[in-house]
């Protein structure tokens, strides 16, 4: 019965010795690479070409599909905005919706998102997630976080 109480134990220690070294190595390396994590967080974005500016008028969007992610790109006077196209209220299709200024309507529930920041002004609690968006030449080009 002793021999399998200290056989226990010390597995027991031998876990609990290899944890705390685990967690040894990862708060160092975490210490000394929270720089090169910074560098790699932010710049790991998925670029991908979503359509061109001749195909997108000013004061007019579009909706896109990318992995099942509905996205409206918004053409306010040739700059470009991106947010998820489904309403955070009920889920109305965005891009479908009615443009006045810098704010889309959705067009089932008439809820108003400011399309540059994604913030709601009919209720301050819904934000869209918003989306940057780049120009190349004549492309339109989306950053997705990966």
């Amino acid at each position: 019965m002793k021999t399998v109480l200290k056989t226990k134990v010390r597995q027991r220690i031998w876990k609990l010795s290899a944890l705390n070294f685990t967690q040894i190595l990862l708060k160092s390396f975490r210490e000394n690479h929270e720089q090169l994590n910074y560098f790699q967080m932010n710049h790991m974005n998925q670029s991908m070409k979503v359509t061109t500016q001749d195909c997108l008028r000013p004061g007019c969007a579009i909706a896109v599909d990318i992995e099942g992610l509905s996205i409206a790109i918004f053409n306010m006077d040739g700059k470009f905005f991106a947010m998820n196209n489904q309403c955070g209220h009920r889920g109305g299709p965005l891009a479908e919706g009615s443009i006045d200024g810098n704010v889309i309507n959705c067009p089932w529930h008439g809820f108003a998102f400011d399309i540059t920041t994604g913030n709601c002004a009919t209720n301050p609690a819904i934000k869209q997630q918003t989306y940057q968006v780049r120009l190349e030449g004549n492309d339109v080009w989306l950053e997705i976080p990966a």
